[in-house]
């Protein structure tokens, strides 16, 4: 249809009403709300009906006021600068007459044309260009299609045979047209490489790629859709050139961007669905993901290695309505915020529709809803999820007023459709009080037991109408005060239809709902709903029937949220006393609350564990406790409650299940004794202390919190379950907490296999004994005291001052020494003697006289691994520091042991620890015993005997093994051996004459002077004094003086050693 271009001229006047109205069961393709504009510039509201034959507009009176056909519409002209006006150039009936101009406003101006646009090309059967192209898809073979290009409409056929006709397969609006992209060559196969293709790109991030075998055909195409766009939307859309690597690259960065929005990508629920598609194909499956925010749907990949292709990644917030289907028990359809819509099959619909509900609930998507039918004909009102004009709120709402049994069959679901899906949830002006007796009354001549489909699909929108109706003033207050009423919901709710029993049960949980702004009175409701055995008993029966059957997971979503409500509410004294009487009743359901906590279904595990939490807390006394504890743990439902708080990925879920664990182990020993063959030593002693209560503020009650909090302690035990920790007292991250959960799930599937083998026995209870978790996480940890080794090495190295907790150093420093006795392994070794060290090192003062020394002392020598000698010196180092041992370790002939170990600096190096770092050890050890021994009493007189050190160094084998010490080559520790070796040659010569005038005879002066360059200044001092002391005694001669030339010893006598070095370096001159 060709639109007239230019500037329109003045619109004619507003006519009188057109006497011939259409009939009411005129089949109304869509209704738009608008305004027409008047001559000047006045406006008058208008509601836009599109059916196949004509266009009608309606004031806010329900009076047709212009009435069209589609052959007398000659154009549209869209106004300049304004998105939302456009005038229709009406030709007269009568030949002669002037062309009628009318103006209109519409908010969704571009979806309105389109169907203006495209019932008119039907109506006057207009020839449109179709093209035959060839569609690409990433997943499937190339099809061929023919694309229809009307007005407003791209329509898709597909080609099932030659010789059939194309079918029409699919429909998109040419305003959502956001791209149109050229490319060439896409390698696809040899028989389409030559092909011409164009991408075209819409508002709802989807593409679609074809290919054309001819490059004139393609151009024809993109004219035609440019040139729609242009006429009848006024938008100039610009094509783009890529090669088809960028084409490649841009779907590239399309899914990834997709990809990237999933950040929460950790899946709370996932499942194979099928998405219903119009192709002669059989679909295929896809899996359904749900994640915190998001709803995915992507390949079924078998192979783990291939990354699957994604086809929606949703936030969970553009979910705004969920349709089952009253007829199918399989298929649903997801509509989102964009006004896209998807079909899906699955066995598990109901589960899914629970788990998008709760999850879009939770992320603050409380908009969205939930229908049982789908929309009939002529129920759309503006484009799908669009938002209803506020000022039209009322006209919808006096339609509904109007509804009375005798109405017509077809306006009676038309207008509860409409009012269901086009109505606001919001509190309004509504004064009228009728609209809730209307609805009962048709609900009330229909009865719960008729199972035709026409009316299954009207009961159940008068059901979904009756919860719109709770929020609406007025309305709320004439259904809670009827108690015929409240009765006659219980009997829809015993339907054996599913849908009408779900659809019953949401209009219960919306009168309970604390969200509703009119439910002032939440007792009254409780009073007169639910604490009636009726209500009851219904309740309970419904509740029992699908849980039993695991059927149904999204009707028992419901129902345990009315409980969880009706429980959970704590508004004065009655409802306590209501919530006593609850509480005895549901008693004995507690075990099926358990089980129905192992729903892979988000509300119900949630709203059972609610439920479960609430009737263990409101016990009659402490033995009653006692009870439901062991059951809980006697039934698995501690253990899947241990699983649901440390790894649900819905926080709502792990914070409830947190708590109820705590409830169940306080105060249990049974309990307490399994969480000990579960977690680590230092989690356990979280739970083990005592809860500090908060303190309490002068004139102020303590706040009374629902649910009640944990305690501290618990709360920092969860705390610390949740994070990853590596500290010497614990080791704890993902994967034990991976290992933990599939132990459960393990233990929890083994004992439902083994109680399917006794089904004749009464009631089975699971044997926590004989579970014992050992994480192969920290199979290669060393744990002495609860202490974690090698952390401790770690943390030590790394920050010697940072704490640690350790009760009793004395059993630890023991029980290392234990495994070090009895372990053969040389790194364990090293381990052990570093923590030993360490003890002694920060809790000196606190431990006792090392019992072990005798062996310990014995086993050094036997060691053959240079680190573990090492490790065992500075660890002796440490123990010798405390006088007892030092006594002791005196009495076991320490010295000639350390002695005996120097021969080990001339050993070539294998270890990390250096053999001469294990000679300086032992060479600073003996320092300390030097120190400790002196060779004169404090006023300066020899002591005789000896002390053992000096007689041990002074024995000729002892000396020159200390002599040779000063032939270490090692850069690194070559200064301080030689340093540490003539300090104690000093010891030994001190007060021995007999020793100064036969020390040549070790070959220290040669060692002295070859090796001078090690430690410079101590070796020339050494040098100094040895010539002095032997030339006192030897009538001023001395062995150094046959070695160099006089002139230098005497430049060492009366100059000093630095002079001496001097010369013996060369640098000198005399």
């Amino acid at each position: 249809m060709a639109t007239a271009p230019g500037t329109a001229a003045k619109p004619a006047p507003p006519k009188a009403p057109v006497v011939d109205s259409a009939p009411k069961t005129v089949a109304v393709m869509a209704r738009f709300f608008g305004s027409r504009v008047g001559m000047l510039n006045t406006w008058s509201k208008r509601i836009f009906a599109i059916t196949k034959q004509k266009f009608l507009a309606y004031d806010e009176t329900d009076v047709l006021r212009e009435s069209y056909s589609w052959s007398q519409l000659a154009g549209v002209v869209l106004s300049p600068g304004k998105t939302n006006e456009f005038t229709m150039q009406i030709d007269p009936v009568t030949k002669g007459s002037p062309q009628e101009l009318v103006m209109y406003v519409c908010d969704h101006r571009d979806h309105l044309l389109s169907l203006v646009h495209k019932m008119a090309e039907d109506a006057k059967m207009a020839a449109v260009p179709k093209f035959a192209t060839v569609q690409l898809s990433h997943t499937d073979q190339p099809m061929l299609v023919v694309l229809s290009i009307g007005g407003a409409f791209i329509e898709k056929l597909l080609v099932e045979h030659p010789a059939r006709p194309p079918r029409l397969i699919s429909a998109r609006y040419i305003y959502q047209i956001v791209g149109l992209i050229n490319f060439e060559h896409f390698d696809v196969g040899e028989d389409w490489r030559e092909y011409k293709g164009v991408m075209i790109t819409y508002s709802d991030d989807t593409y679609r790629q074809y290919l054309f075998n001819k490059g004139d055909e393609r151009a024809s195409f993109i004219a035609t859709i440019r040139k729609a766009l242009q006429d009848n939307f006024g938008r100039n859309l610009v094509v783009v050139e890529m090669s088809v690597q960028e084409i490649k690259d841009h779907r590239s960065k399309m899914r990834a961007a997709m990809r990237e929005a999933i950040g929460d990508n950790t899946p709370i629920y996932e499942t194979v669905v099928t998405r219903l598609s119009p192709r002669v194909m059989q679909p295929k499956p896809r899996k359904l993901s749900l994640t915190v925010g998001h709803l995915i749907v992507q390949e079924d990949v078998a192979n783990a290695k291939k990354r699957p292709t994604l086809f929606l990644v949703q936030p969970l917030q553009h979910i705004s309505c969920l349709r089952s289907d009253p007829i199918d028990p399989q298929r649903f359809q997801l509509q989102f915020s964009s006004g896209r819509s998807m079909w899906f099959t699955s066995v598990d619909r109901d589960t899914i529709i629970a788990n998008v509900l709760e999850l879009a609930r939770l992320r603050g998507n409380t908009s969205i809803h939930l229908m049982f039918h789908d929309a009939p004909p002529g129920s759309k009102i503006n484009p799908p999820n669009a938002v209803v004009p506020p000022d039209w709120i009322p006209y919808l709402l006096r339609r509904s007023l109007l509804l009375t049994p005798k109405s017509d069959p077809m306006e009676l679901m038309f207008t509860v459709c409409e009012f269901n899906n086009n109505v606001l949830l919001a509190d309004t002006f509504l004064k009228d009080k009728q609209l809730s007796h209307n609805l009962f009354a048709i609900l009330k001549q229909i009865g719960p037991h008729r199972t035709d489909a026409e009316s299954r699909k009207l009961t159940i929108a008068l059901l979904l109408a009756l919860h719109r109706c709770l929020f609406f003033r007025g309305n709320f207050e004439q259904i809670i005060a009827r108690k015929d009423y409240l009765l006659s919901i219980f009997g829809y709710l015993k339907s054996n239809d599913t849908s009408i029993s779900c659809a019953t049960a949401s209009l219960l949980l919306g009168m309970l709902s604390p969200s509703n702004p009119n439910n002032v009175h939440p007792t009254a409701v409780n009073k007169n709903l639910l604490f009636t055995d009726e209500g009851t008993a219904a309740m309970l029966a419904v509740l029992m029937r699908n849980s039993e059957e695991r059927a149904n997971p999204l009707l028992v979503s419901t129902l345990l949220a009315i409980l969880e409500l009706v429980l959970h509410t704590r508004v004065d004294t009655t409802a306590a006393d209501l919530l006593k009487v609850l509480v005895k009743k549901f008693q004995s359901l507690l075990e099926t609350f358990f089980d129905m906590c192992k729903y892979h279904c988000v509300p119900i595990a949630r709203s059972a564990s609610v439920l479960i939490d609430v009737l263990m807390r409101n016990h009659e006394d402490a033995a009653r406790l006692a009870v439901l504890q062991n059951v809980s743990r006697t039934s698995t439902a501690l253990l899947w409650q241990l699983r649901l708080a440390i790894a649900s990925p819905v926080l709502e879920q792990r914070r409830m299940s947190q708590q109820l664990v705590s409830l169940i182990v306080d105060g249990n020993t049974a309990s307490t004794a399994l969480f000990e063959r579960l977690f680590p030593a230092e989690l356990i002693q979280i739970i083990r202390a005592p809860d500090v209560a908060p303190p309490l503020v002068a004139g102020k009650k303590p706040v009374d919190t629902k649910p009640p909090a944990i305690g501290p302690k618990w709360e920092r035990f969860f705390a610390t379950v949740e994070a990853d920790t590596e500290t010497p007292n614990l080791v704890w991250n993902g994967e034990m907490r991976w290992e933990l959960a599939q132990t459960i799930d393990q233990e929890i599937f083994r004992f439902n296999e083994l109680k399917a083998n006794y089904r004749g026995v009464k009631r089975c209870a699971w044997n926590a004994d004989e579970l014992r978790l050992q994480y192969k996480t920290n199979a290669d940890e060393v744990v002495v005291s609860g202490i974690y080794l090698r952390r401790l090495i770690k943390h030590a190295d790394a920050d010697p001052e940072a704490p640690v907790s350790l009760p009793d150093p004395n059993a630890f420093v023991e029980r290392c020494f234990l495994r070090l006795l009895l372990d053969g392994d040389d790194e364990r070794r090293v381990l052990y003697l570093r923590a030993m060290t360490w003890c002694y090192t920060k809790h000196s003062s606190s431990l006792k006289p090392f019992r072990g020394l005798e062996n310990f002392v014995q086993l050094i020598p036997s060691w053959r691994n240079q680190e573990v000698v090492g490790q065992a010196l500075v660890f002796l180092t440490e123990l010798v520091a405390l006088p007892e041992n030092y006594d002791a370790f005196m009495a076991l002939d320490g010295c000639q042991l350390l002695v005996d170990l120097l021969h080990l600096a001339h050993q070539p190096s294998q270890q990390q620890f250096h053999p001469h770092r294990i000679t300086l050890v032992c060479l600073k050890l003996l320092q300390r015993v030097a120190a400790l021994q002196s060779n004169v009493d404090s006023d300066g007189s020899l002591k005789l005997p000896l002390p053992t050190l000096k007689r041990v160094l002074s024995e000729q084998s002892s000396l020159g093994t200390v002599v040779q010490l000063l032939t270490v080559g090692n850069e690194g520790f070559a200064a301080q051996i030689c340093d540490a070796t003539v300090l104690m040659i000093e010891y030994v010569l001190d007060f021995d004459e007999t020793w100064m005038r036969d020390i040549y005879k070790t070959g220290l002066l040669f060692f002295l002077l070859r090796y001078v360059e090690h430690s410079a200044q101590s070796m020339s001092e050494m040098l100094r004094l040895l010539h002095r002391v032997q030339a006192a005694v030897s009538n001023g001669d001395s062995f150094l003086q046959g070695i160099v030339p006089l002139w230098r010893v005497k430049l060492l006598d009366v100059q000093g050693a630095e002079a001496f070095l001097e010369a013996l370096r060369g640098e000198g001159e005399s």
